[in-house]
């Protein structure tokens, strides 16, 4: 594709993408669009176009383990937190009605 593409403002401040952009894109009517605008006057458009289903395998390369369930990251979260806790500030008073979390 090439680098440079030129679009024209219109006076209600719109722009038309370009179709090679939109194509190189994959952009869809409906998706958007994200405008990145640095102190130098350069601006990047970045298409926010990304379903979970796009990104879902994203970490399998750097996690070998089982499947996990949502509330299984909370309690291995918690029992984190607690811990460091414990080590910065000594033994937590247990509330009743909640375990310990086991190791």
């Amino acid at each position: 594709m090439e680098r440079s593409i030129t679009a024209k403002v219109t006076a209600g401040g719109r722009i038309t993408i370009p179709k090679q952009v939109r194509e190189a894109l994959k952009l869809r009517p409906g998706d958007k669009v994200r405008f990145e605008v640095e102190d130098d006057g350069c601006a990047r458009m970045k298409a926010m176009n990304r379903s979970i289903d796009d990104i879902v395998g994203m970490l399998k390369p750097y996690y070998d383990g089982p499947v996990i369930t949502v509330e299984e990251m909370n309690e291995a979260i918690g029992g984190a937190a607690v811990e460091r806790t414990e080590r910065a500030l000594g033994p937590l008073p247990r509330r009743s009605g909640i375990a310990p979390v086991s190791r």
